[in-house]
């Protein structure tokens, strides 16, 4: 009995947070905005886009695609990013633990492209390195080092001012090497690894 009242109570709560898809017209007058001259009228445009969900995805390449206006095929072309990037981030987290290095190597790519994003990649890895993939906890670790690295630099600098910029260079150099090791670190594990039957 709980069981159903738990399957009713998720209904209702996917019921009140479905979206209700935008009329035609709305996505119409939408894209048509996506070149206004007026800055909020472009963001407000974007923003409805984003959310009428997956759906637009093929209006919206084929928008970029076509059109003419730079404004309109750059937001266009990030509503079709931002709106694939919960699949790609799955598929590449479901990659990492593949026997085939090339596709490892394409979702370490994928998923470090993603970071800083708030896409939710650094969640989705965290998750992948707790249900024990190496090749997700290797990913993991470099993040921390990483993290643990630009604070240390974020305290130097707060104490000197006078190398705060040397510091963000170093810190861009860091990320770079540390994703060249993490490609190398997994590529080994990756060898190693019996091969899935």
């Amino acid at each position: 009995m709980r069981w159903v009242a738990l399957c009713w109570c998720a209904l209702a709560v996917a019921k009140v947070f479905a979206a209700e898809a935008p009329k035609p017209e709305q996505v119409d007058a939408w894209i048509k905005d996506l070149s206004s001259e007026e800055y909020a009228v472009r963001e407000e445009a974007e923003k409805g886009l984003k959310g009428a969900g997956e759906s637009i995805i093929p209006r919206m390449k084929e928008v970029a695609e076509k059109t003419s206006d730079a404004e309109t095929r750059q937001r266009a072309e990030r509503i079709v990013n931002d709106l694939t990037t919960g699949p790609r981030i799955a598929a590449a987290i479901k990659d990492l633990e593949a026997d085939d290095w090339e596709k490892v190597r394409a979702a370490l790519e994928t998923l470090w492209g993603e970071l800083h994003k708030n896409h939710g990649a650094e969640q989705a890895i965290e998750k992948a390195a707790q249900a024990g993939g190496r090749v997700a906890q290797t990913f993991q670790q470099t993040l921390e080092n990483i993290k643990e690295q630009r604070r240390q630099y974020q305290q130097m600098a707060e104490q000197r001012a006078d190398i705060a910029e040397r510091l963000d260079q170093l810190t861009a150099s860091i990320e770079q090497n540390s994703k060249t090791n993490l490609l190398r670190s997994c590529q080994t594990i990756v060898k190693q690894t019996p091969k899935k039957k």
